[in-house]
């Protein structure tokens, strides 16, 4: 005879459904439960009418072909992932120590790769909207045909300068989207302070994209010499790679974070004057391949030299001492 079992009484049972925790507990906590609450479903609503309005303003020229039209639609609409992603990066951090959930990480075994890599799959899955946009933009204006310009005398070949075209511009998107990803968890698990963790992330992200493109007109209104605004040009570049080294190091310095504030201000820079200049004397577009190179070298190293850090000063960043055994 099977042993009888006796049933809890009725106070004692779980209301509802018991949920089913996967064995990791910060990626479950992301992807399925309202762990932000939403908030979250209101911004992506007003995320997509000023996508509506960008991609109407910017797909509705396609009648009259003019020089950069492609920047018109895919810059803004980079631009804006970019700040919600980096945005809901830090939040996911910041928003479980001002509430104290953080704290219990304190006394539990979890793993440095499992909150880590916890936390950026379960922020990729919450900001996919935010994702694909700029990326889908891509591989529209490569259909259309928009993404590169040939020779005068070379128009057969403009299925085949837009195919590199969207390799390259299509990787560095991916890069680009993966750095804002981990620079917002980086940032906020170094900065106590939840508002100067989002301002800091912001900030590094409009220097990089907006500051660029600012120091670039300087130089384009003063009739286009260089030496004009060698100065200005030497100070926004001196003090960019100043903030972005007190940013990325803060109270934990290291060389390979130092080299990365270095390499990616002037990276940027030739990136953005290597596709507005193109071939001068024609209105030929660039070859894609070396600014692409210079492109994924310094943000890849950026985000190893990032990553090595979140990985094994886990501990230190969140306050906790390693007992050594």
């Amino acid at each position: 005879m099977a042993p009888s079992r006796t049933r809890p009484p009725a106070g004692a049972a779980a209301p509802g459904a018991v949920r089913q925790v996967w064995a990791n507990p910060i990626l479950w906590r992301e992807t399925q439960t309202r762990a932000y609450g939403r908030k979250p479903y209101l911004i992506k609503l007003l995320y997509f009418v000023v996508l509506a309005l960008i991609c109407y303003g910017a797909l509705t020229s396609f009648t009259t072909r003019e020089p950069y039209q492609a920047a018109y639609g895919l810059l803004p609409v980079a631009f804006l992932s970019f700040c919600l992603i980096v945005t809901q990066s830090v939040t996911a951090i910041t928003s479980e120590r001002d509430s104290g959930a953080l704290d219990l990480l304190l006394v539990t075994d979890l793993s440095p790769k499992e909150f880590i890599f916890g936390k950026l799959l379960g922020v990729a899955y919450n900001v996919k909207e935010f994702l694909l946009p700029p990326l889908i933009l891509a591989c529209v204006y490569a259909y259309l045909g928009l993404l590169a310009s040939t020779p005068r005398m070379q128009t057969d070949q403009l299925a085949r300068y837009n195919a590199e075209s969207l390799v390259a511009i299509f990787g560095s998107l991916l890069l680009l989207l993966f750095f804002v990803l981990i620079f917002g968890v980086f940032i906020a698990l170094r900065v106590s302070n939840s508002r100067q963790a989002v301002l800091q992330a912001l900030g590094t992200v409009f220097f990089l994209s907006v500051g660029t493109l600012v120091c670039i007109y300087l130089i384009v209104i003063n009739g286009g010499t260089f030496e004009y605004q060698f100065l200005s040009f030497s100070l926004f570049l001196i003090a960019g790679i100043g903030g972005l080294w007190w940013v990325l190091n803060g109270e934990l310095p290291s060389s390979a974070l130092t080299l990365a504030a270095i390499a990616l201000p002037p990276s940027v820079f030739y990136v953005v004057t290597n596709v507005l200049v193109g071939k001068p004397g024609s209105l030929e577009s660039a070859p894609p391949l070396m600014p692409a190179l210079v492109l994924w070298t310094a943000f890849g190293f950026t985000i190893a030299a990032m990553m090595i850090p979140l990985l094994s000063e886990f501990d230190v960043a969140l306050g906790r001492t390693r007992v050594e055994e």
